[in-house]
Parts: structure tokens; sequence; C-alpha cells
């Protein structure tokens, strides 16, 4: 945003009646991670506005709901900074994480996998008590 005018619009993203309630990029900053008051959360082509994928809890009951209501959203990785892994000679880049935290004082986090197009399931159920 270079001059304040609007370039695009995400517009019912999490259907007609529900609101954005939190997002952020990933560390590419090309896809957009946004949740709803419906409770979801959905990753999108931030230049097409395409939706690519929902984060999920539970793939096998396809519990799409996260929480109740998505407060917030963050990208987490370790910048790049030219020492990226090598296995068997190839470079292999360090993973990044989205994490969502909603009212019901939990955790999600969930494998920044962009090489699947499969819904990407919740790695981590919930945040242990002692660090509530």
């Amino acid at each position: 945003m270079e001059n304040g005018r609007h370039i695009t619009k995400f517009g019912d993203t999490h259907g007609k009646n529900n609101k954005l309630t939190a997002g952020c990029f990933d560390k590419t900053q090309r896809r957009m991670v946004s949740a709803g008051t419906d409770g979801t959360v959905k990753i999108w082509n931030f230049s097409n506005g395409s939706s690519l994928k929902n984060l999920v809890i539970d793939q096998e009951a396809k519990v799409i709901k996260v929480d109740k209501e998505v407060t917030s959203l963050l990208c987490v990785f370790e910048p790049s900074k030219g020492d990226e892994e090598e296995r068997d000679g190839k470079e292999v880049e360090k993973p990044s994480y989205f994490v969502a935290a909603g009212w019901d004082r939990r955790l999600r986090i969930w494998l920044d996998d962009r090489e699947s197009e499969e819904e990407n399931v919740n790695v981590a159920r919930d945040l242990p008590n002692k660090y509530l």
C-alpha cells in the first residue's frame, strides 16, 4: 500500500453473515490466512482471492470449525539466513506454522504445507492447562 488506494477486497470470505476476526500472511507474503466469526480458518491466494484450503481440526470427521471465534492468527517461522539445511545435497526449507487462538483459550497449530492441496490437519490439540 504505497498511496493508501484501495487495491482489492476479500468479501464474504467466511460466509455472508460472518465477519473476519483475524488474519495474517504466510512467510512468502503470497497467501493470506483468515479467521471468521463462524470459527473457521482458511488460506487464500492473496493475488487473485481464490480459496486454497481450510485448516481443520479433525480430517476424518471433517471438523472445519476451529473455535467459537478465532481471535488471533500468526505465522511462525525462522527467518532465512542463507543457511538452509541440506539433505542429500539439496536445500531443505525450514518449516513454518500457522497458530490460531480463540475464546476457548487453546492454541491450534498447523504445519504450513504448501505442497499439499488437502486440508491441513491440526497437529497440536490443546495447550496444556499449566500454561493457561
